[in-house]
C-alpha cells in the first residue's frame, strides 16, 4: 500500500512541476516576441527562436492569410514577398494597423491602386496580435519554396 502511496506523489508532483513549467516557461513566449523588435535579429535560421517564430508565423500565415496571399505569387490579394518594402508599409506600424482595421485607410495613393487591382477588400484583423504578424512578416522574409525532386 505504501508504494501505491509513493507512486501518487510521484504523479502528482509531475503534474504539478509541469504546470509550473508550462505557466513560466511557454507563458512567456509572446511577451519575449513582443519585447523583440529588430529585425535583423531573426535572420539566423539555425536560432531556435527564430524556428519556432517561424513556424508559428507559417500556421498563422495559412490560417489568416493564406486564402487571398500567396508568397512569391500574386492571387486575389498581391504577392506579399517584399511586403515591408512597399508604400506606406516600410513602416510596419502603418501595415499592422492596416491589416487591423483596413477601412480606417482612406485617401492613400498607394492602398488606393491595390483596392482598383485586386477589386477585393482587405479582411480586417482585429484581433491579431503584434507579435503574431511580426511572426507572419519572418515567415514571409524568411521563406524558400520547398525543391521539387
Amino acid at each position: 500500500m505504501s508504494q501505491i502511496k509513493y507512486v501518487l506523489y510521484a504523479v502528482v508532483f509531475i503534474l504539478i512541476a509541469g504546470g509550473v513549467f508550462f505557466i513560466f516557461h511557454l507563458g512567456k513566449k509572446p511577451e519575449e516576441l513582443e519585447k523583440i523588435s529588430s529585425k535583423t535579429y531573426y535572420d539566423d535560421p539555425s536560432d531556435s527562436l527564430t524556428n519556432k517564430i517561424v513556424s508559428d508565423g507559417s500556421k498563422i500565415f495559412r490560417i489568416q492569410c493564406g486564402s487571398c496571399h500567396a508568397i512569391g505569387i500574386d492571387m486575389t490579394g498581391p504577392d506579399l514577398v517584399g511586403v515591408t518594402e512597399r508604400g506606406p508599409w516600410r513602416d510596419t506600424s502603418k501595415l499592422y494597423n492596416y491589416i487591423k482595421d483596413p477601412i480606417s485607410f482612406k485617401q492613400n495613393k498607394y492602398i488606393d491602386s491595390l483596392r482598383k487591382r485586386y477589386k477585393s477588400k482587405h479582411m480586417a484583423f482585429p484581433d491579431l496580435k503584434n507579435h503574431e504578424m511580426e511572426a507572419i512578416l519572418l515567415y514571409i522574409r524568411m521563406y524558400r519554396p520547398k525543391a521539387v525532386v
